[in-house]
């Protein structure tokens, strides 16, 4: 029979109200889920939970079971590659541990709505989602590897995938059918960029880096292209839309500004030198250099990127240039700050194996602005907001059947 999900839009709640709520059908009801409104108003706390790259075939997602016996949480932050495209076993290497339906690289709308199925069936998926309210936008893996407007690294029409067009509006369908994310109801676009305000502590700002209008990424070496002013990572529209948010956001005195996005933002190395990876914003430096621009001339002040993407967990200050003008005792030079969180299976190659500490170190030499970096660990961190500080606390979990926490460590910014 034909997978679907149903969506129903909840009239008449009221702000920074915990309800719980559960489904019925014919003779069956479902489990009775909870959910949390924003608040309004005078706001003095908010502690969010945040994830990325959920991989079915890497592993359990006993981070999300973590998430899901946490009851001190507003809402969790989902910040892309919820699902994977791949075959079973195929990224990243051949041990994987579940095998995922179908059991092929999914194409069509069937195919990804098959796998988004599969996903809502895993138990620590439901635990999570029965437990609390979600802020999600996609990546490239709800697509395809390093999708951008116009393609996929993991696309190709000359092996018999077909034109790019069929295959994204595919996986937008079903993303949007399985997904507690809704289509613009009034221009209909497949649009996730959208804003939350939490009263009057935090604007946050959430941001499609990946498909409404980034261009195809380039080699780290391409200095000029790399460099140039014209080159998008969010597109006009949306370009303009964060300016307003920005501006609004200041307006309206909030403590906090936060960034929700994919890829990492901190500058990784200096302007005129390669890319540490053109897939992220330091292959885009004309974009992020008008993002820098945005906060400055919107006298934003408190600003925190959260990202995912890297299967890692880092903390940078970020300054226009890490490598002239900024103070990493004081973090003067600084705009912001930029919290980068592990995968919740995904694995990395960060600091893993004998030379390990070794790469860990030559990265915070080469990275003055860079604060803290762990890539041994799967797991989720946890945001917390007062009006005087923002705290991020980091966990790790095994990805075996049997959840362990393994260890935990935190950055703080005031």
């Amino acid at each position: 029979s034909d997978l679907f999900s149903v969506k129903v839009d909840a009239t008449g709640l009221e702000p920074g109200t915990t309800y719980f709520y559960r489904f019925a059908a014919s003779n069956e009801q479902s489990p009775v889920g909870r959910t949390k409104t924003l608040p309004r108003n005078d706001v003095a706390h908010v502690r969010l939970g945040v994830v990325s790259c959920s991989n079915y075939s890497r592993g359990f997602f006993n981070a999300y079971a973590g998430l899901a016996a946490r009851a001190d949480l507003d809402a969790i932050l989902h910040l892309g590659d919820y699902i994977y495209e791949y075959e079973h076993a195929h990224y990243p290497d051949s041990s994987a541990s579940r095998v995922v339906a179908p059991n092929k690289e999914i194409l069509t709308l069937s195919d990804y709505r098959e796998r988004h199925a599969q996903y809502k069936a895993d138990p620590d998926t439901q635990a999570v989602h029965q437990q609390h309210p979600f802020i999600c936008v996609w990546d490239d893996h709800e697509f395809a590897n390093n999708a951008w407007s116009g393609g996929a690294q993991n696309h190709n029409p000359l092996e018999g995938e077909g034109e790019w067009s069929p295959r994204r509006a595919a996986a937008m369908q079903a993303y949007f059918e399985w997904m507690p994310v809704r289509e613009d109801a009034q221009t209909r676009q497949s649009k996730v960029y959208r804003a939350f305000r939490f009263g009057n502590l935090a604007t946050l700002m959430m941001l499609d880096t990946r498909i409404i209008g980034r261009d195809r990424q380039v080699e780290a070496t391409d200095i000029p292209e790399i460099e140039s002013p014209a080159r998008q990572m969010l597109g006009p529209e949306q370009e303009a839309w964060l300016a307003e948010q920005f501006v609004s956001a200041t307006r309206t005195g909030a403590s906090w500004t936060l960034l929700g996005q994919q890829v990492m933002f901190a500058p990784q190395n200096a302007t005129g030198l390669r890319s540490g990876n053109p897939d992220s914003w330091d292959g885009y430096r004309g974009c992020r250099t008008r993002v820098f621009d945005m906060i400055e001339r919107a006298k934003v002040n408190n600003f925190a990127v959260l990202t995912g993407d890297v299967h890692s967990s880092w903390a940078y200050d970020l300054p226009r240039n890490p490598f002239g003008g900024y103070d990493k005792a004081t973090g003067k030079g600084s705009l912001g700050v930029e919290f980068a969180g592990t995968s919740v299976t995904s694995l990395s190659t960060v600091g893993v194996g004998p030379d390990g500490p070794k790469q860990l170190a030559a990265i915070r030499e080469l990275r003055p602005h860079l604060h803290y970096v762990d890539g041994r660990y799967r797991g989720y961190f946890i945001v917390d907001l007062t009006r005087e500080r923002l705290q991020a606390d980091y966990y790790a979990v095994a990805t075996d059947r049997k959840s362990t926490r393994l260890n935990s460590s935190h950055a703080n910014i005031s």
